[in-house]
């Protein structure tokens, strides 16, 4: 038997993902697990120069390599631009795997992720594509095709999983290993949430978080509910992650109305603000889904409904039938409908704790090691065979 991946000298393993705080985060998690197993192993970040992954990789500490990418737009032109800008992606992935000799690489999804994860295939080493969604993309789907090990964290049976699975008849065979949070997310407190926000722990607590970028619907949707909430629930307090473009106008709605309230456009300590929630309103990403579960904590998911093949309905799907999550459509909530179900869920104390329950019940803690285990397992197959 070869010696385990993590037990040899200094493993190179390259992570690649990004666009999204979904893709990014949990890569984040896995080179954090890496550098616990093993201190001296050169873990890297892979992804777009400029974008969200280059500024997080900076913020942990981890090394960051840019290679070339672009999505897949419609037009012809652009379908053009695109090859073009993915074949020179290959070609540095190709040099990459050259020059660090990496014992396995990871993907995350997104765009960004193809070039290195298909140029690891070229080259014969051992290359996991995990697939954060309930619904696989197309990435992933070509990526298992071409040979890719698959790691996935959500499981409703869809159809199409359950699909790509079967295709995976060599081993290791795939793996449902969850979707790994950060080691600082599980590890907040109460208190840390108190001294982030100035917000007193124990109130009843709101907290609204609209994706990476935020979302002006959910946030008009909340606006609208504060004064209703506030009328309804004695010492109703909000923890509102806005998003650039709407920080302002939420900050003095709340001041107007005189409530407490934290907000922000984002927060680089999301593990301390979902240990005040009383409540999360959230959309329904893969990585909101995974805090979600990880913090135990009761939430209202309102899908985005022009994700791609709109995947998030099966994201949150995931939590909605399990009782951990109420989930209204956009298409055809209004603001009164928004604002009956959270006063709802803000009242019913005993509803509220059922629903934390089951979603501590989903949490996989273990996501980050269960994903290092599988990455060392690939390795080892690769080697003996």
């Amino acid at each position: 038997m070869s010696t385990p991946l993590f037990e040899t000298e200094a493993p190179c393993v390259l992570v690649t993902g990004g666009g999204t705080g979904g893709h990014i985060i949990p890569a984040l998690a896995l080179c954090e697990e890496i550098r616990r197993r093993n201190a001296r192993a050169p873990v890297c970040i892979v992804g777009r120069a400029g974008a969200m992954e280059e500024r997080l990789a900076a913020e942990s500490g981890v090394a960051f390599v840019s290679l070339a990418s672009a999505p897949l737009r419609r037009s012809i032109f652009h379908k053009l631009v695109t090859a073009a800008t993915m074949s020179l992606g290959l070609v540095q992935g190709w040099r990459l795997i050259t020059k660090t000799r990496p014992a396995a690489i990871a993907g995350f999804g997104g765009y960004a992720s193809f070039p290195l994860l298909a140029a690891g295939l070229l080259r014969g080493v051992p290359v996991v594509a995990h697939e954060a969604n309930a619904l696989p993309g197309r990435a992933v789907r070509l990526l298992v095709r071409l040979g890719a090990h698959l790691a996935y964290g959500i499981d409703t049976g869809h159809p199409r999983l359950v699909a790509l699975r079967a295709r995976r008849t060599r081993l290791p065979r795939a793996r449902n290993t969850g979707n790994p949070v950060r080691h600082a997310f599980v590890s907040a407190t109460a208190a840390d949430g108190a001294r982030v926000t100035g917000l007193a722990p124990g109130a009843p607590t709101v907290m609204v978080v609209g994706g990476s970028q935020g979302s002006r619907r959910i946030n008009s949707f909340v606006l609208d509910a504060v004064p209703a909430v506030k009328a309804a629930i004695q010492g109703v307090q909000f923890i509102h992650l806005t998003g650039a473009a709407d920080r302002e106008r939420a900050a003095a709605a709340y001041a107007r109305l005189g409530v407490p309230a934290h907000v922000s456009a984002f927060s680089s300590e999301m593990g301390a603000l979902y240990r005040l929630a009383s409540v999360v309103v959230a959309r329904a990403g893969a990585l909101s889904i995974a805090e979600i579960c990880a913090a135990g904590v009761a939430a209202i998911l309102i899908p985005y409904p022009h994700a791609t093949e709109r995947h998030q309905d099966e994201n949150a799907r995931f939590l909605g039938d399990a009782g951990g999550a109420v989930v209204l459509d956009e298409g055809m909530l209004d603001a009164e409908t928004f604002t009956r179900q959270l006063i709802a869920v803000l009242r019913d104390d005993s509803r509220r704790a059922r629903m934390a329950e089951v979603n501590r019940g989903l949490a996989r803690a273990d996501a980050a090691a269960a994903l290092c285990d599988f990455l060392d397992e690939c390795f080892q197959h690769a080697h003996e065979h």
